[in-house]
């Protein structure tokens, strides 16, 4: 009898041992799983806007400590800015970060992630149309001067939209891509949640402004810092000006030149003097204020990307975004 007692109590404990391995081996999957999930910079289809607002990196989703939502380095004057951030992309860090969740209008940064979706989806050599829709701008709105009828390549169309900053060329690259405007419109914001840029709203191309048309300067940031791995967007960021001739509805070809936006390249503007300008977009708009995103290069080769968004006006926009950089280490 207490030998059977004696199997029975090893038995038992034997029993609880196993199920003590087993809910051990369980814990530590899923504390691998959740360390994992934490590093990742793909996008959770959970995740909302508010969740975004509350977690921090230069370049990845993880939760960060209360004092890093606002990193503020006080030789940096964006007085004027709303929002402003200086990341280094090369070695994931901030460097400068103000208001960089709040909600905004984007005006004409709006087109970095138009590029982003034509570059993904469209092909160079895709010839597309000019409708009359493109050419229906509001008065004062920037455009590469396109006719009904006219037939630029994709690639025409995107120096148009990056140098100029044609609102023309955003829409015929739209309906060239989808179909429509509209559809264009769903396929940015699937693309920008896709990116981790979950406070983004477009619904059209270009940035003109409509009350539902926002993002942020992190969404930005996030939008921006995906294109440029891209060879020929960076390409197209290098030209002060752009020339190039586009057949007309009878197939006679029609000169184009385009000036770009990009101070820096113009020499209308004091450039910083820690790195090299690689390229910007801007956006203005009465609601938007200015806007400008830049990516830049140091001496090393390390790159930055720069947002600002909401100034009073294009030259305080560039001159911020100058003192964000000349607080650098000249190198």
């Amino acid at each position: 009898m207490k030998s059977t007692s004696r199997k029975r109590k090893r038995r038992r404990r034997n029993t609880i041992r196993a199920v003590l391995i087993t809910v051990l081996i369980l814990a530590a999957v899923l504390i691998t799983f959740l360390f994992a999930s934490c590093g990742r910079s793909v996008f959770s289809k959970n995740l909302t806007a508010d969740d975004a607002a509350n977690m921090f990196t230069s370049g990845t989703f993880t939760v960060p400590d209360p004092e890093s939502i606002n990193f503020i380095n006080e030789k940096v004057n964006t007085e004027f800015a709303n929002s402003a951030l200086l990341f280094n992309i090369t070695d994931n860090t901030r460097l400068y970060v103000k208001n960089i969740h709040d909600v905004l209008y984007p005006a004409s940064t709006t087109k970095v992630l138009t590029a982003y979706c034509a570059l993904k989806y469209g092909n160079l050599n895709d010839t597309l149309k000019i409708s009359q829709r493109c050419v229906d701008l509001e008065p004062g709105a920037s455009r590469c001067h396109f006719q009904v009828g006219d037939s630029p390549t994709l690639e025409q169309a995107l120096y148009g939209l990056m140098i100029c900053s044609g609102n023309d060329a955003g829409i015929a690259i739209a309906e060239n891509i989808s179909g429509s405007v509209e559809e264009f419109a769903k396929l940015m914001n699937k693309e920008a949640a896709a990116l981790g840029a979950v406070s983004t709203h477009f619904l059209n191309p270009h940035g003109l402004h409509e009350e539902e048309h926002y993002t942020t300067a992190y969404d930005l940031y996030l939008i921006f810092r995906e294109v440029v791995k891209n060879k020929k967007f960076r390409e197209i960021l290098t030209h002060a000006s752009y020339d190039t001739e586009i057949p007309d509805e009878s197939g006679k070809m029609k000169k184009f030149s385009w000036h770009s936006t990009n101070r820096y390249l113009t020499d209308a503007t004091f450039k910083p003097s820690t790195v090299t300008i690689l390229g910007t977009k801007t956006g203005y708009t009465n609601e938007a204020g200015s806007c400008l995103v830049t990516l830049a290069q140091d001496h090393y080769g390390k790159e930055y990307i720069s947002v600002i968004m909401k100034t009073s006006d294009p030259g305080t926009v560039f001159l911020e975004t100058t003192d964000m950089y000349n607080t650098l280490v000249k190198k």
